[in-house]
């Protein structure tokens, strides 16, 4: 989990703080998917990551309690609440040549990792991504079947 080990310092400056408490207005509409983009050296994994941290469901109040967001409304209510999906293209785009070969290799490292998250759910096909996310998404997650790791 290493959301929760990004050093605070860094999001201090305000602006990303303040992406929080716009993501937090998005949370349930249409504007709820996210896209870091931004040029190239100007923070996309660092902001990437402070969103995994504050969204993810790793103990993170203590980076965050000292921080201007800590005095939004809405800080509690989403804090940690949420199975988030964190992906460096980075990584997936290095292992192969082409496109494609990116592409599957990315398929197969996410069916693999919710398979492993959410193995008492019945997938019809838990080869076909789509199919997964489908299934996974339809189905009323709640807390006594599928726990916050750890817990």
């Amino acid at each position: 989990a290493r959301c929760g080990k990004i050093s605070v310092q860094l999001w201090q400056c305000g602006r990303d703080i303040q992406l929080i408490s716009v993501m937090n207005e998005c949370i349930n509409t249409s504007q709820r998917f996210v896209c870091v983009s931004r040029p190239r050296r100007f923070g996309k994994s660092i902001t990437a990551d402070m969103l995994c941290a504050y969204y993810g469901q790793e103990d993170t109040d203590g980076l965050f309690r000292t921080l201007k967001i800590s005095g939004s409304p809405d800080y509690k209510k989403y804090l940690n609440k949420f199975q988030v999906i964190h992906l460096n293209m980075i990584n997936f785009m290095d292992k192969h040549d082409s496109l494609e070969g990116s592409l599957d290799y990315l398929q197969k490292r996410l069916l693999h990792e919710l398979e492993a998250q959410f193995n008492g759910v019945d997938c019809f096909d838990w080869n076909d991504l789509p199919s997964v996310l489908e299934d996974i998404y339809n189905i009323k997650l709640d807390t006594a079947k599928f726990p916050k790791k750890g817990t």
